[in-house]
């Protein structure tokens, strides 16, 4: 493409709407960069951090389960349950459409905060295709991820993770085991969707998104 990489306005609404114009950063060469080097995808991408996505972006953490604890570090969701259970979708909002998605290096992070306790993905028991059914019994969970408007998560840790894992205490990485991407969604979907849950005995949780970018297309 001719058009450079580097930062663009977005006015999503136009001059004479509500929204603010915002800032973001564009991809347009098609080669981004990835912790082991770099990855050709195309052009024509829109990066966003989790700091984009929350202050720059229109979002709604909408509630399934309450969590004992809900909290923020920064634009970092922090969520915890104390023998309970959690599940929670996070929909940003990008009024422009986009089809596709990337997820360059994304992670989370455990908050089981009790030594010992383990933050639990279990493909064996859940995988997540639905934006309500976040949990399933004693102490498993999932992190998924979509658009909105679709039924569930189009792709998620435990569709791709090898085998039944706890992610113990508090500050151990999640990288999502997935590929980059891209991952594919309905044609001019407006709403990207981070979706979580936990449900179990011990006091354990996540901090979502500590890491890495969305790209959508």
């Amino acid at each position: 493409p001719s058009t450079p990489d580097g930062d663009y306005w977005f006015d999503f609404d136009g001059a004479s709407g509500s929204l603010e114009a915002i800032e973001l950063t564009c991809e347009m060469d098609g080669t981004i960069s990835v912790a082991d080097g770099t990855a050709d995808v195309g052009g024509g991408w829109t990066a966003l951090t989790v700091c984009d996505a929350k202050e720059k972006l229109t979002n709604e953490v909408i509630e399934i389960t309450k969590a004992d604890t809900f909290d923020w570090d920064g634009c970092v969701p922090l969520v915890g349950d104390a023998g309970g259970g959690q599940g929670y979708n996070w929909v940003f909002e990008f009024p422009v459409g986009y089809s596709e998605f990337l997820l360059a290096d994304w992670a989370s992070t455990s908050w089981a905060r009790t030594n010992g306790h383990t933050t639990d993905i279990y493909p064996s028991r859940l995988v997540m295709t639905d934006w309500t059914v976040l949990s399933q019994g004693a102490g498993v969970g999932d992190i998924g991820f979509g658009d909105y408007s679709q039924a569930g998560p189009v792709t998620s840790y435990a569709k791709h993770q090898s085998g039944d894992l706890g992610f113990r205490n508090t500050d151990t990485p999640m990288p999502y085991p997935g590929e980059l991407g891209p991952y594919s969604v309905d044609e001019g979907s407006t709403q990207f969707t981070i979706a979580w849950g936990e449900n179990g005995g011990e006091n354990e949780g996540y901090q979502i998104w500590t890491s890495g970018l969305v790209y959508l297309r």
